[in-house]
């Protein structure tokens, strides 16, 4: 029996952390030494890459493309994600200062700004079988983030990065807030 309670739209879109990922691949960076000192140094980064959004919630949640919306399924899925990938550009500012020798304590902060180049909802149940559904569904055709991160110089860093702009266009106030492990590093 569900409460009435659970049907608020801050419940609506509760996620399945363990399940829900995001993934952030830069193959084109240009870094700029902006300041260098014997034990300090200050890059500016830019570059172009994807950032791609895997949400899994709690609820059975259906997306529909005609007309634009989002429905509770009286289906209970197997497997049940909202997919959004965006062709991004980051803006980063990163410091290090060396711990000792060449080993260096990295941080930075920046932003991205990204337009949408697919979204997708792809459900597994009993009752339909495998389904995957291509649609805007009232997303946001770009997004702005703000970044950090934190950690060591070529081992690795820990991120978090949170979504400015809201993920629909419908009203819907939902800001992805995502934290992670970060391998390399702009």
């Amino acid at each position: 029996t569900r409460r009435s309670s659970d049907l608020r739209n801050e419940n609506l879109f509760d996620l399945k952390p363990s399940k829900s990922i995001n993934v952030n691949i830069y193959p084109v960076m240009v870094k700029f030494l902006a300041l260098k000192t014997g034990g300090q140094r200050l890059y500016l980064s830019s570059g172009l890459g994807f950032q791609v959004y895997n949400f899994r919630y709690e609820e059975n949640l259906t997306y529909t493309k005609s007309p634009n919306g989002i429905v509770i399924d009286s289906i209970n899925f197997r497997k049940n994600k909202l997919a959004v990938n965006y062709l991004n550009i980051p803006l980063m500012v990163t410091g290090k200062t060396r711990l000792y020798k060449d080993k260096w304590l990295t941080y930075g902060v920046g932003a991205t700004a990204g337009y949408r180049l697919s979204s997708w909802n792809k459900q597994t149940s009993e009752e339909r079988g495998k389904q995957k559904t291509h649609g805007n569904f009232d997303l946001m055709d770009y997004n702005a983030c703000l970044t950090g991160e934190f950690g060591f110089d070529g081992v690795l860093r820990f991120y978090a990065s949170y979504q400015l702009t809201p993920l629909y266009t419908n009203g819907i106030e939902q800001h992805p807030i995502c934290v992670g492990l970060r391998i390399g590093g702009i």
